[in-house]
């Protein structure tokens, strides 16, 4: 096993393992550092972001059809219920293919995944702190950053992962919460209707600091109140009218615009105040 490559990437997320993929690809000695544990490259997006978010919206979408007004308008009754640990096992088990895939992808480019924290101590050489406690010093002639984004914390609120849950917490619930309050409106914080699963969610979000951005950004005047929309029409028509008059701009009619509208798309009923 050799301490010297021509490339270190530290952080196994979408940006690192690629990174370190495509230096094996062209030939260069490689190795991958991440701190999260064997079987677990893929940084926040595979394990506890995009890919286990999107395993449940997708589980919880089915039930939304199954349970509301879509399949009886169809003819079709059923009587369908939520079994939470069976979802979450599911989750669980699309993360757990694709982190292996990234590990495949690294053993087929010649690519060394190291489990540690890495420390840049000097110009060409990192630290890397192992699991037992025991240090490898690597060197090599480039090194790339890519260690991502962690969960910002909120001056006097404590997250406990139990009554308050960051993003990584709330892909672990036991149970559906009755009611939900988001503060936040990043991708991983939507759902696709404020009654999915039988809980209410209350998203107070940062409607305001996303409409500053948004106006100072493309010049449009919107006023201060979220409304519902209808994301996936207003994705392929380029723009849409919310319910508070605010025109919404579309870039392109992709899933990643249809998943940008869903962040103002949230108005809590007077009921749940």
């Amino acid at each position: 096993m050799s301490d010297s490559f021509d490339v270190i990437v530290i952080g196994g997320g979408p940006a690192g393992y690629p990174a370190a993929i495509r230096a094996g690809q062209l030939g260069m000695t490689a190795a991958c550092v991440d701190k999260r544990g064997p079987g677990q490259f893929g940084g926040t997006c595979l394990n506890i972001g995009c890919i286990p978010s999107k395993a449940l919206l997708y589980a919880s979408e089915l039930y939304d059809e199954a349970a509301g007004e879509k399949f009886a308008k169809l003819g079709i009754k059923a009587q369908v219920s939520v079994d939470l640990p069976a979802m979450m096992a599911h989750k669980t088990k699309v993360v757990g293919e694709l982190t292996k895939g990234v590990e495949f992808l690294f053993k087929k480019n010649k690519v060394e995944g190291i489990v540690g924290e890495a420390r840049i101590v000097s110009p060409g050489q990192v630290a890397v702190k192992l699991p037992d406690g025991s240090t490898r010093t690597l060197t090599a002639k480039n090194i790339v950053i890519a260690t991502g984004s962690d969960v910002m914390p909120l001056p006097g609120v404590t997250v406990d992962e139990e009554t308050i849950v960051s993003s990584t917490g709330a892909l672990s619930l036991k149970s559906v919460p009755k009611r939900l309050l988001v503060v936040g409106g990043d991708r991983h914080s939507r759902a696709p209707d404020d009654d999915l699963l039988g809980g209410r969610l209350l998203d107070r979000g940062v409607w305001g600091e996303v409409q500053e951005q948004r106006e100072q950004r493309d010049g449009h005047a919107a006023r201060s109140q979220p409304g519902r929309i209808g994301h996936r029409r207003a994705a392929r028509q380029g723009a849409h009218e919310c319910a508070a008059g605010c025109r919404i701009p579309c870039q392109a009619p992709d899933s990643t615009s249809w998943m940008n509208l869903r962040m103002i798309a949230w108005k809590p009923s007077a009921s749940s105040m």
